[in-house]
């Protein structure tokens, strides 16, 4: 999962198995990845994660079944977002 320069995730959507890792990689700019829909949410895996410098990443275990959105706490009014489906 890449936060790129144009403010975007791409890809935006990933499928994963139960126990499966996402690798979020910031290329540019300023990102810092939430989980929730809009409104951080506590109980997501995905928490929050400053990735703040072009290069800077962070690794994420689901461990459960779902639909984990997440977003760009920086980038919210430009609709920087994806989620993560776990089955």
């Amino acid at each position: 999962m890449t936060a790129r320069p144009d403010d975007t995730f791409s890809p935006a959507d990933v499928r994963i198995k139960v126990g499966g890792v996402v690798k979020f990689r910031n290329t540019g700019g300023d990102h810092a990845v939430f989980g929730g829909a809009g409104i951080p949410d506590e109980a997501s895996p995905v928490g929050q994660q400053n990735i703040p410098q072009t290069g800077d990443s962070v690794r994420i275990r689901f461990p459960k079944p779902g639909i984990y959105p997440f977003f760009c706490i920086v980038h919210i009014e430009q609709r920087m977002r994806g989620e993560v489906v776990v089955d």
